[in-house]
């Protein structure tokens, strides 16, 4: 987790946590590495 004086907070999720939103929301998820440090989800509604 990051977290910053102004209050700022942020926190990493890994591929099956963003398998797991993706099936909450009811998205198909496209789970894409880049870089080799930077994990993206991209999420398409029908």
């Amino acid at each position: 987790m990051i977290e910053c004086q102004d209050g700022f907070r942020a926190r990493t999720f890994g591929p099956e946590a963003f398998r797991r939103l993706a099936q909450e929301l009811g998205v198909e998820p496209r789970i894409e590495e880049v870089g080799g440090s930077s994990l993206f989800c991209i999420c398409s509604a029908p």
